[in-house]
C-alpha cells in the first residue's frame, strides 16, 4: 500500500518533489525531517514539498492515508494547503494507525482547520507529535487542542510556534497542564503570550509532572517571570526552559532567584532580557550548586564582568 500511496501522490500531485525513506520512528530525526543514515532506515517516512495544494490533491493524501499503515512521519510543511485542503486529509488520518508524527508547519491554517485537526486527534490515538508553526492559530484553535490533547496520555510533542495564541491560547494549555495532560514538549514561542498566560503556565507547573521541555522565547513574559520561581523549586519534571527575549527586568529576574530554591534544569536560555547584573547575579548564585545544569545562555542581558566572575 505504501508503494501504492507513492505511485498515486506522484501521478496525482504536481508536486516538485514527493520523498519517501525508510527511517526510524524513534530518532529525533524523524519530527525534523533531517536526513538519517541508511542503516538506522526502519520506518517509511513521507514529505511532500510543492506548489500550493487544493482539496482535490489532498483528496489523494487523504485516499492514502486510508489504505496505508506503514506511514510513521508525515511532512506537509509549506504546501499552503489552507484550512479546506487541511480538513480534507485530517479525514484520511482519522481511518490512519501508523502515522506518528504530522507536521503542518506554514499551512496558512486558521482556528477553522485547527478544529479540524483537534477532530482528528480525538478520533486517532496514534499521532503523538504534531508541528503546527508559523500559520494562523489563535486562542479559539488553541481551545480545540488543548480539549482534544486532555486524555492524550502519551502525546508527546506540540510546537506552535509563530502564531497568535496570546493569554487566552497560552491559559487553554495551562489548564491541561495541571488537569494532568500528558504532552512531554510544548512550544509556544513567538505567540503574543503577556504575563497573565505565562502566569497560567507557571501555576500549571507547580503540579503537571509530564512536561519537560517548555519553550516562551519571544514573548511577552514580563514579570510573570517571577512566578516561575517557585514553580520549578516543586518541580522536577521540566528539564529545558527557554524564555530568551521576555522583557525580563533586572527587578523580575530577581525576584525569581528569590523564590528559587530548588533546580533540576539541564538547560536555560535568559538571553536577550535586560537583567543587568543586578537581576543575573542572583540568578547565577542559585544555580552554583545545580548539579544538573549543562546549558546556560545569558547572552545579550546587559551584564559586565561582575557577572561573569560570579
Amino acid at each position: 500500500f505504501f508503494f501504492e500511496l507513492i505511485a498515486n501522490l506522484h501521478a496525482n500531485l504536481p508536486l516538485s518533489c514527493v520523498s519517501a525513506k525508510r527511517a526510524n520512528p524513534s530518532s529525533s530525526a524523524m519530527e525534523t525531517g533531517q536526513e538519517l543514515h541508511e542503516e538506522d532506515w526502519l520506518q517509511p517516512t513521507l514529505e511532500l514539498e510543492g506548489r500550493r495544494l487544493g482539496p482535490r490533491k489532498a483528496q489523494s493524501i487523504a485516499q492514502g492515508l486510508c489504505s496505508t499503515d506503514m506511514v510513521r512521519y508525515l511532512g506537509l510543511k509549506g504546501l499552503k494547503l489552507g484550512d479546506s485542503a487541511v480538513g480534507v486529509v485530517m479525514e484520511g488520518l482519522k481511518l490512519n494507525g501508523s502515522v506518528e508524527v504530522l507536521d503542518l508547519s506554514s499551512n496558512a491554517i486558521s482556528d477553522t482547520g485547527c478544529q479540524r485537526i483537534a477532530d482528528m486527534l480525538q478520533a486517532n490515538s496514534r499521532v503523538r507529535s504534531l508541528l503546527l508553526a508559523h500559520n494562523k492559530i489563535r486562542s479559539t484553535g488553541a481551545q480545540s487542542l488543548a480539549t482534544a490533547l486532555l486524555d492524550k496520555k502519551r502525546f508527546r510533542k506540540l510546537d506552535l510556534t509563530g502564531n497568535k495564541l496570546r493569554d487566552g491560547g497560552a491559559t487553554a494549555f495551562a489548564e491541561i497542564l495541571q488537569k494532568g495532560a500528558g504532552l512531554q514538549e510544548l512550544d509556544l514561542s513567538r505567540n503574543e503570550i503577556n504575563h497573565g498566560g505565562c502566569r497560567a503556565i507557571a501555576k500549571a507547573l507547580e503540579t503537571n509532572r509530564s512536561l519537560n521541555t517548555l519553550n516562551l522565547a519571544n514573548n511577552l513574559m514580563g514579570e510573570a517571570f517571577v512566578d516561575f520561581g517557585p514553580a520549578l523549586s516543586v518541580n522536577d519534571a521540566v528539564l529545558d526552559l527557554n524564555v530568551e527575549n521576555n522583557m525580563i527586568t533586572a527587578h523580575c529576574a530577581a525576584e525569581f532567584a528569590a523564590g528559587l530554591w530548588r533546580v533540576s534544569l539541564l538547560t536555560l536560555n535568559v538571553s536577550n532580557n535586560a537583567m543587568q547584573d543586578q537581576g543575573l547575579c542572583p540568578i547565577l548564585d542559585c544555580l552554583k550548586d545545580a548539579r544538573s545544569l549543562r546549558y546556560l545562555d545569558v547572552s545579550s542581558t546587559t551584564i559586565t564582568g561582575k557577572s561573569m566572575q560570579a
